[in-house]
């Protein structure tokens, strides 16, 4: 199967290149479906100057990238902040490629699914962590069975939305595909990572600096927190990491 990832672009909808350190949820969504032998493309606009229009931008790269590569499946996603990118994101698809189903994940849809679903309308959600429930529904897509065992995962049933069994990963963190972003043009972005107009600012061109992660979820109970339930801590190794 061929799947095309769609990174939100961090300051949408301002024109301007986005240069804030690059999120690793989608690069490990790849490494998962790679992993799994499913073919992977990404559309990253963070580091591109969009001119006049952000959304014109992303309108013209997901329609290239969409006749490029023919997707059996898009992904787009991101925090609750990114809602005007996931929102966008989702109608131009629908004008280019109605017929192709898209795929919501990350925070915005984990920290209130029910409702982030029924709003945006994908064909899709994931609900927490995206590597298992991705490979299983592209799986599902690709040779059919029962989507109902497919766990954290939303989907339609005619115009009635559907939502299965919760389910925490207790996967180990080095048993996880390792981050690939290739798929996202890094070398562009990173070339214009050393600018000094970000909080992240980093003028050295070697090494060049990535975050990496060490653990998920988090060992603490802040009451203002929405950590508060859901999977227990759990980190890499000292020689993993």
């Amino acid at each position: 199967m061929i799947v095309l990832l769609v990174p939100p672009k961090n300051n949408y909808p301002f024109p301007k290149p986005s240069i804030d350190i690059f999120g690793q949820g989608f690069p490990y969504i790849a490494g998962a479906l790679k992993k799994a032998g499913h073919e992977v493309f990404g559309v990253n606009t963070n580091h591109l100057w969009c001119q006049d229009s952000a959304q014109l931008t992303l309108s013209k790269s997901l329609r290239k990238a969409i006749e490029k590569y023919q997707p059996h499946l898009i992904g787009v996603g991101g925090l609750s902040a990114n809602y005007s990118f996931v929102r966008d994101a989702i109608r131009f698809v629908r004008q280019f490629a109605p017929d192709i189903p898209i795929v919501c994940g990350g925070g915005i849809i984990t920290y209130d699914h029910q409702f982030i679903f029924t709003d945006l309308r994908p064909d899709f959600a994931i609900n927490g962590e995206g590597e298992e429930s991705i490979v299983a529904l592209a799986n599902y897509l690709e040779k059919g069975g029962n989507i109902n065992s497919i766990v954290n995962i939303s989907y339609w049933d005619n115009d009635t939305p559907v939502f299965t069994k919760t389910a925490y990963s207790n996967t180990k963190l080095e048993d996880l595909p390792w981050p690939d972003y290739s798929p996202f043009d890094l070398e562009a972005y990173l070339e214009g990572f050393n600018q000094a107009d970000n909080i992240f600012t980093y003028t050295r061109t070697s090494p060049r600096i990535m975050p990496i992660t060490l653990g998920r979820s988090c060992p603490f109970k802040c009451t203002f927190c929405c950590h508060t339930t859901g999977p227990t801590y759990r980190g890499r190794s000292i020689d993993n990491a």
